[in-house]
């Protein structure tokens, strides 16, 4: 940066290297959800009523609760080879007899296994919270079982759903413009502009279509 400033002003046009270099974009990336997590959370504590959902007993919870009690199915259902086994059962057998709907018709989980978030990488919230909506039907029926009486305190509650449904919503547009960028070999200045651009129009209209995030 210091090198383009020096060929700028040999040119007369005023460039400060520090106050008008380009961040590095998986850096703004993390810094940005992570500051939509946090605000979101704020607003989730406190308007509650923007849910418009019954009330139930942890229908405050911030979100950094509800990700701490989602390892439900990454702390519980891992705790043992048992459990991870049972857990696969269940989505057998819930395709086989037709356990899982989605509220108006039958519908098949995929065989999937649960995933856990990783401090270092923004994403992994995503993929996270992702993984564990498309496993819901399979997941509430596990924690519900009569012999899973010991996991009934992990279940999740609506509120908590649709917290997660609101994030994975949010967080998928950093997700698709980062792989937007993944796909070019080497991402290049050209290409950053345009995602930068990308990533701010989606979330402002995002926040226009959902006023409640």
């Amino acid at each position: 940066m210091d090198e383009i400033g020096r060929h700028l002003r040999a040119h007369e046009i005023k460039f400060d290297a520090q106050d008008q270099k380009v961040m590095c974009f998986p850096h703004v990336m993390n810094l940005s959800s992570g500051r939509v997590i946090e605000g979101l959370t704020k607003v989730l504590e406190d308007v509650p009523e923007d849910w418009d959902l019954p009330p139930v007993t942890n229908a405050m919870q911030s979100y950094s609760d509800t990700v701490t009690r989602d390892p439900i199915a990454l702390g519980p259902i891992w705790a043992s080879g048992a459990r991870q086994e049972a857990f696969d059962n269940v989505i057998e057998n819930g395709n086989l007899k037709h356990w899982f709907t989605d509220g108006k018709s039958t519908i098949k989980v995929k065989p999937l296994q649960l995933l856990q978030d990783v401090s270092t990488r923004w994403d992994s919230v995503y993929y996270m919270i992702n993984r564990l909506c498309e496993l819901q039907p399979a997941v509430d029926h596990f924690l519900a079982l009569p012999n899973h009486g010991n996991l009934a305190k992990f279940r999740i509650t609506l509120q908590e759903w649709k917290v997660m449904e609101d994030f994975e919503m949010i967080l998928s547009i950093p997700y698709r413009v980062q792989h937007i960028m993944c796909k070019e070999g080497m991402p290049i200045l050209l290409g950053a502009i345009p995602a930068f651009e990308m990533f701010m129009t989606k979330w402002e209209q995002l926040s226009i279509k959902h006023p409640h995030l």
